[in-house]
C-alpha cells in the first residue's frame, strides 16, 4: 500500500483548486496573508518571559494555521481559529494597558466584547465590529447555533462554494463564504495594531 497513491488520488486533483485557493487570500488580505511574520513581526516572540509573550506569539502562529485552512478549503476550522486569533488579541491589548483581567471570570470572546472598557486601549468600535463578525461566524460553528437556528442551511453548507471541476465532478466546500469574511476581518484588525506601516 502506497500512502503517496493514496494521497495522489485523494487529493492530487485538488492541487489547482488549493492554488486558487490561496490567491483568493491573498487578495482579500491586500497580500497581508502571504508573510504574517514579516508584516506583523511585532508579534513574534519566540522566547516567551512574559504571558503577553506568549499571547503575541500564539497570534502569529494561529494566523498561520488560518491561512493553511482556507488554502486547503477547511473553512469550518478556519472560521474556528480565526475566532481564537480575534479572542487572544483582544486579551493581548487589553493585558498590555492592564496587569490582569477585570477578575477571574472566563474572559470568553463574547464577554471581551461586550464586557470590557476599551478606553485607553488601541482596541476601537472598528475593531470590535470587525470582531462581532468573526464571533457570530465562529459561533455558528463551534455552538452548532446555524444548526439550531435554520438546519438546512446547516446541512448545505451556509455560505458555501461550488466550484466545478469537469462534466463529471465538482466540489462543495462549505462554509467558504464565512470563512472569507472571516479572514478578511482578522486581516483588518492585524493590520490596524500590528503591521509595520503601524509602527
Amino acid at each position: 500500500m502506497s500512502y503517496e497513491n493514496i494521497y495522489d488520488e485523494r487529493f492530487g486533483w485538488r492541487q489547482d483548486e488549493y492554488i486558487s485557493n490561496f490567491n483568493e487570500l491573498a487578495g482579500i488580505t491586500n497580500k497581508q496573508s502571504l508573510n504574517p511574520l514579516k508584516l506583523y513581526r511585532c508579534l513574534f516572540t519566540p522566547y516567551a518571559q512574559s504571558h503577553l509573550d506568549s499571547l503575541s506569539y500564539s497570534v502569529l502562529l494561529l494566523t498561520y494555521e488560518s491561512t493553511i485552512c482556507y488554502t486547503y478549503g477547511i473553512f469550518q476550522s478556519c472560521i474556528i481559529t480565526c475566532g481564537v486569533i480575534v479572542e487572544r488579541i483582544l486579551r493581548y491589548e487589553y493585558l498590555q494597558k492592564n496587569q490582569d483581567m477585570p477578575d477571574d471570570s472566563n474572559w470568553t470572546l463574547g464577554r471581551l466584547i461586550y464586557n470590557i472598557n476599551w478606553s485607553n486601549t488601541r482596541i476601537n468600535d472598528k475593531i470590535l465590529d470587525l470582531a462581532k463578525v468573526v464571533k457570530v461566524n465562529r459561533d455558528d460553528r463551534a455552538h452548532a447555533n446555524l444548526e439550531q437556528k435554520d438546519p438546512d442551511a446547516a446541512n448545505y453548507g451556509g455560505n458555501r462554494g461550488v466550484t466545478v471541476v469537469d462534466s463529471n465532478k465538482y466540489v462543495i466546500e462549505p462554509y467558504r463564504g464565512e470563512a472569507k469574511l472571516c479572514m478578511e476581518s482578522i486581516f483588518k484588525i492585524l493590520d490596524q495594531l500590528y503591521s509595520l506601516n503601524q509602527e
